[in-house]
This record gives structure tokens, sequence and C-alpha cells, in this order.
């Protein structure tokens, strides 16, 4: 019997070999990717923000921004990766990537943190510099631009340079749930009417005795639409299209079980976007003209004073939904058949077009070209998980 989701699926078309080491031999790259640890923790403060629209919300459901931000912090700091509990925050096990960090979004409570990291690991700008009243100690930002730098030269940083590029990145990361759960407090919640589930557990199992699994973000009722529709919440680097909802195939298995015809992404994008606000310094007066002088008229004569910029960040999002194609489920139903009869039948040949994904070597890069009698494991581990 095999227990197939949407995302084993699309790793298994991605490349057969590769399928069977994660999911049949169970041997995984040491490192995970930020994504996943990223969206895992914001699911946690959204199925909580979501409750709160439920005709019964439960105990913990809740609106309020700070608990909200306090929950996704927590589950972002703390998760267990390769059935080890780790802090996040430092650990060497994240790969995170370089848009992952946004300086311009830092507070200066997580730039006092960066500062606490440095005094604390022992930077220093000049070791024989010892006169207390001058800064000896290297800008937050400047550091991290040094670090990411040896890492985009496929150079391995030394232990204390990865901990604190990789706190660095944790804390914009962390920033950028915060704004998210900003936004879909302020821009997606009064949308919806009424929330029927959350995190429904879907299992449609074939004659064979083969299950199609997962789970479904939520079910919802939103303003201009008549019916409940499946969701699944989104972050993402790119905007998505409303086509993606059939052509994508994982709203495709969920509305097969839950049969409500419609279904929809909600997407924040993780790119964060500004307002620019200037203020005239003589005046007051303030714009969001693209002008670099105050253009006020004050007793008939224009200001011309100087403008300071203040930029606002924000996040950008999308509600996108659709009817479910009946069709195109049909196809990609035969397609899941195909593969799960390609998977009972042991076919787990190699693409050796799939070898470098997203410009990165594939985690089994090393280990498909070894020797199968000692293969390279660098790099991967054994998990006892499914």
């Amino acid at each position: 019997m095999t227990r197939l989701s949407h995302s084993a699926a699309e790793k298994y078309k991605t490349c057969p070999a590769q399928y069977k080491l994660h999911y049949i031999d169970k041997i995984r790259s040491e490192k995970i990717g930020s994504p996943l640890i990223f969206g895992g923790a914001m699911d946690e403060a959204l199925n909580v923000l979501l409750s709160t629209k439920m005709d019964n919300p439960p105990e913990n459901a809740t609106d309020d921004l700070d608990r909200l931000k306090q929950g996704f912090e927590y589950h972002f700091a703390h998760q267990m990766i390769n059935d080890e509990f780790l802090d996040i925050r430092t650990t060497h096990y994240i790969e995170y990537y370089k848009s992952d960090f946004d300086p311009d979004i830092l507070t200066d409570v997580e730039l006092k943190s960066l500062r606490d990291f440095i005094k604390n690991a022992g930077y220093v700008l000049d070791p024989n510099e010892t006169d207390p009243t001058v800064p000896n100690e290297p800008d937050p930002i400047d550091l991290y631009n040094t670090i990411r730098g040896i890492i985009d030269r496929e150079v391995q940083p030394n232990s204390t340079d990865l901990s604190y590029h990789n706190y660095a990145c944790w804390l914009s990361l962390k920033r950028k749930g915060h704004l998210m759960l900003e936004t879909y407090i302020d821009e997606i919640m009064p949308k919806i009417k009424r929330v029927v589930s959350i995190q429904k557990e879907v299992n449609l199992p074939n004659e064979d005795g083969d299950e199609l699994i997962g789970y479904v973000d939520f079910e919802a009722e939103l303003e201009g639409y008549d019916g409940v529709i499946t969701v699944d919440n989104k972050t993402s680097s790119r905007n998505y299209k409303t086509a993606d909802i059939n052509d994508k195939g994982q709203l495709l298995i969920y509305d097969e079980f839950t049969e409500n015809g419609l279904g929809g992404y909600v997407v924040l994008i993780k790119k964060v976007a500004y307002h620019k606000e200037k203020t005239c310094v003589e005046c007051g007066e303030m714009t969001t003209r693209s002008v670099k002088s105050c253009a006020a008229i004050i007793d008939g004569k224009r200001c011309g004073g100087e403008l300071t910029l203040k930029k606002i960040p924000y996040i950008k999002h999308q509600i996108l939904v659709d009817e479910i194609d009946e069709d195109k489920k049909e196809l990609h139903f035969e397609e899941l058949c195909g593969i799960l009869e390609s998977i009972e039948a042991e076919e787990f040949s190699q693409n050796r077009d799939a070898c470098i994904q997203f410009g990165k070597p594939c985690p089994y890069y090393d280990y498909c070209r070894s020797d199968p009698t000692s293969p390279n494991i660098e790099g991967l581990v054994k998990s006892t998980k499914g």
C-alpha cells in the first residue's frame, strides 16, 4: 500500500530515484530549506487566526496581533528537523536564500539583537584597538554582506560566521512573518464570511488500498462568491495565476475530497514592498508624489522645502478563486494512478535532467554518482519519519 501526497507525487515526477531515496529509503538532506520552516510556522499562526471565523471557535482562537506574532515566533524558532528538536535561530541545518534577508525591514530591536551577537561572539574590526571610546565592532549589515559574499562564492564559512548569517536571515524572516500576519488581519480576514474547517485531513483510497493524502488549509465562504471554497494558503516569492488552481493539481485532489467545486489560493508575497512617504522639514506637508522638494503652496508660493523619506514596508497579497475543472481533475487523477502503478512496480529510474534544481545540485547529486556498494552519504541522514 502506498500513501501518496501531492508533494510526493511531484517529487516522483521530478525524479523517481529521488522519490525512492526520500520516501522509501528515508534518506534525507541534513539541511532543510527556509521556505518549509517558515511556511510551517506561518500555518500554525494562521490556523489560530482563521479559527476565529468558525461557528464554534476553539478556546485558543484569537485575532490579537501580538499573541499571533508570539505564536508564530515560537513555532518559527523551534521545530523538528530530521527527528531532532532544534533551535532554528542559529542552527546550521537551515539553508537560507539571499532573498530571505532584507535589512530595510529590521527594527531597532532586531538590529540590537545582531549587535549583541557580534559582541558576544567577539567580532572586532581591529584587534589592536583598545580605546573603549572608539567603536571596534563591525556594522551588523556589513558583516552579513561579507559572510553572504563568502557563501555566494560557494565557500563554507566558519561556524560562527554561519551562525551569524543564519540568525540575521531568521530575524529578517521573522519580521516578514509579522508583516504577513498584519496583512492577513487587515486585508484578508474581512473578506472571509465564515470558516467551515481548518486543516481537514484528506484521505482518498483506491481499490488497491493505496491512498491520496493531504491537509486542506481551510474551507470558507468568501465575499463575492457563492458556496464553500477549498482554500490553500501560500507564502511565495512570486505571484500566482488563477489558472494555477486547476493546473497545479493540489486543489484538484482536495476538491475530490471536499466536493466543493470551488478552489482558491490566498497568496502572501515574501518580497517586501514599500510605501514611500515624504515629509517636508519646513512645513510638515506629507506626500507620496515623485518630487524632489516640497510642492505645497503656502501664501501663494511653492514651499520648496527639503523632503525626508520614510519607507513603510508592506506585504502584497492575492486572493484567487476559480471553479474546479472536472476534465482537468480527471486527467490529473489518471496521472496519479500512473504514478502509483509505477511505484508499485518499483520503477525508480534516475532523471539526470533534474540533477540541478533551481540552480543547485539535488541533495542526492553525489550519492547517485558514487559507488552503490559504498555510497557517498555526506550531507545526508537516515530518518525514522515517513
